[in-house]
């Protein structure tokens, strides 16, 4: 479902969701999602899907992936707003799936 909420592009609504998920796990803990990926015929032609969510926008959620990647690839900043940290444990790509698993890790104090 979580293609179906916010709109491509809207970064608030994308981090405040995460936000919640994140709020509610214990550390450890792990969310599971299947989202269309990009060969899908489903991923923009399905008329309530507003954004797309593949592996690559998971490490936006990933606080160890923007150490690694700010500054040296592409990636856009936003460890100012976004303060959780999930690690992609669990990726698999199945027919036109993307089936993935977060663990929610705790930030360092």
């Amino acid at each position: 479902m979580l293609e179906h909420l916010g709109t491509q592009g809207d970064y608030w609504a994308f981090f405040r969701d995460f936000a919640e998920i994140y709020r509610v796990l214990k550390p450890g803990g792990t969310v599971h999602g299947i989202t269309p990926n990009w060969h899908s015929p489903w991923l923009w032609n399905d008329p309530g899907h507003t954004r797309s969510i593949g592996f690559e926008t998971l490490a936006f959620l990933d606080q160890q992936a923007y150490r690694e990647q700010v500054g040296v690839t592409a990636m856009t900043d936003y460890r100012w707003l976004w303060k959780g940290d999930f690690r992609l444990i669990a990726r698999k790509i199945e027919n036109e799936s993307n089936i993935w698993v977060l663990q929610k890790h705790p930030l360092p104090i």
